[in-house]
């Protein structure tokens, strides 16, 4: 409409409605763009954690088809240990060899139970759980690891919350899970040092989702290396020396947690030690198991 404006006014109006115009377009423009670009970012990291994911598969099928030759080699020697072990246990034996006897019998029943374990994994079948309490679960690997401890004259120490809830969970798979962290801290301590165990309740968090049970690993070894941390739970990685690591431990440990629908988490520095926090939930509802994660 005409109105009351000079034509100059009416340019100038314009000129200001087209600037205006424009830039409500280019607003409009860059929110766009950004918004696509951050899908983008969000479906490539999907994309990353896939492949990395698919990466592991056929490490997994290999694994899998040695852990069936390692059971078939190994379950009818382990069986007649077995066997023999509980014949010694009907003959005279002094007090103190009586308890060794029943610590040998004690780890030759754990092997079977390992062989068993992955043997379920391979066939995809879940393994029995029951209510764990989590400090007697401790205490017991702690008594079955302290020859280890012994002769690397190592320090235990052990933080136990009191009335802790008891975790539904497969006692054997996170035994599993303390003997392998237990190891990598004896490892870890080539020259002595302190080995500290510590549990305590979780409360309902962001990161968690649900009440639980933290359970921590600390020692005072040597730590590990900050370009290899994004990377120690990958299967057959080792920060070991030839011949002694397998990396498989910490794949494992990962696996039997998140089955659990927990998360594990490492922190470490170097000359100063490595820490292991694995979080268990108390619920037994596991439907989407949380992601492991690896922290500097």
């Amino acid at each position: 409409m005409e109105g009351p404006f000079l034509a100059e006014e009416r340019s100038l109006i314009n000129s200001l409605a087209e600037m205006l115009m424009s830039y409500l377009e280019r607003k409009e423009a860059e929110t766009r763009v950004a918004q696509v670009t951050r899908e983008l970012v969000e479906r490539n990291e999907e994309l990353w954690r896939l492949q990395k994911e698919k990466g592991q598969v056929e490490p997994l099928v290999a694994l899998g088809r040695v852990t069936g030759m390692i059971a078939h080699e190994l379950g009818t020697p382990l069986n007649t240990m077995l066997g023999h072990s509980q014949f010694l246990g009907e003959e005279e034996l002094t007090e103190g060899g009586r308890r060794r006897l029943k610590t040998i019998q004690k780890q030759i029943q754990r092997m079977v139970n390992t062989v068993q374990y992955y043997l379920s994994r391979t066939r995809i079948s879940q393994p029995a759980r029951s209510q764990v309490n989590v400090n007697e679960l401790v205490l017991e690997t702690l008594e079955l690891l302290k020859p280890v401890f012994e002769q690397h004259e190592l320090e235990v120490n052990t933080t136990l919350a009191e009335s802790l809830a008891p975790l539904p969970a497969n006692r054997g798979s996170l035994q599993r899970v303390l003997i392998n962290l237990l190891n990598n801290a004896v490892d870890a301590l080539k020259d002595g040092g302190t080995v500290t165990i510590t549990t305590r309740a979780a409360a309902e968090s962001p990161e968690t989702s649900k009440e639980g049970v933290v359970i921590e690993v600390t020692d005072t070894g040597a730590g590990i290396p900050p370009e290899m941390l994004p990377e120690v739970f990958d299967l057959f990685l080792t920060t070991k020396e030839s011949g002694k690591g397998t990396g498989l431990g910490l794949a494992v440990c990962q696996e039997i947690v998140k089955s659990h629908g927990g998360t594990i988490q490492i922190t470490s520095k170097l000359g100063e030690g490595t820490c292991v926090r694995v979080f268990l939930p108390i619920d037994d509802t596991v439907a989407q198991p949380a992601s492991a994660e690896v922290r500097e």
